[in-house]
């Protein structure tokens, strides 16, 4: 026998009437561990992609820096070759060597000589005045040794150090007398 009153069910179905059933603990665990291992492989992507920017950019540094100073090299030895090293007895006023780059854009004049003073940078020296005028030079293109003893023009970049007031590597010189 079927109950009638089960069958005409007046009242309709709603989601009131159906009890509210919740997620288990255990799925709703599964759930945030979900976000958060979604949220741990984004950052680790962002990591590794600055790693990888940071690499890159180290190598294209060190590339740059070793074909600069295979420039440099090369330019010594065209210097060289060219006549760059020529003797003392055939340097003549107004006559110019060395390199034509920007980067020696600071200038000087004064007699050349060769640094003595163990306690002072550089090979060499240009006395422009009294003691506090004296510029310590090297040079990273030109061999100063030639040049001692003669009034010169020179260019340069200036380097900080400490134990002096000019220090500059010497990339072009101009002999005056």
């Amino acid at each position: 026998m079927i109950n009638e009153d089960l069958i005409h069910r007046e009242e309709p179905l709603t989601d009131s009437t159906v009890p509210e059933q919740s997620q288990p603990p255990l799925v709703r665990q599964l759930q945030e561990d979900e976000a958060v291992n979604k949220q741990r492989l984004a950052l680790g992507f962002s990591l590794m992609a600055a790693f990888l920017v940071f690499y890159g950019l180290g190598l294209g540094l060190f590339w740059l820096k070793s074909r600069l100073i295979t420039s440099k090299a090369n330019l010594n030895q065209s210097l060289n070759q060219a006549g760059g090293s020529q003797s003392i007895a055939k340097l003549k006023p107004g006559q110019v060597y060395g390199s034509d780059d920007p980067i020696f854009k600071d200038t000087a004049e004064g007699l050349l000589e060769v640094n003595k003073n163990d306690d002072k940078p550089g090979s060499h020296i240009l006395i422009r005045g009294d003691e506090s005028q004296t510029a310590y030079l090297i040079s990273s293109v030109l061999d100063l040794n030639q040049f001692v003893n003669h009034k010169v023009k020179i260019w340069g970049e200036t380097q900080a150090v400490r134990e002096v007031g000019w220090f500059l590597d010497v990339g072009r010189l101009q002999i005056l007398e």
